[in-house]
């Protein structure tokens, strides 16, 4: 499990790709919500990015290792 503390003032969206490009998951983020948890359980290991976007707009972009 990943978390990632984000504020949300207005619906917000993150995705989680590999290095390759290819979505691993996206999930919509509501309006508000402090802290984002995404299930890597079923991914596997390696490097990921995490972005978090709004209106379009990238807002947080991050590396997520998997072991």
């Amino acid at each position: 499990l990943f978390r990632s503390q984000v504020y949300t003032s207005s619906q917000r969206e993150v995705c989680v790709t590999s290095v390759d490009g290819r979505t691993v998951t996206r999930m919509s983020v509501e309006a508000g919500v402090r802290t984002v948890q995404i299930p890597i359980q079923r991914i596997p290991s390696g490097v990921y990015n995490f972005t978090l976007t709004e209106k379009g707009r990238v807002v947080e972009n991050s590396r997520i290792i998997v072991r």
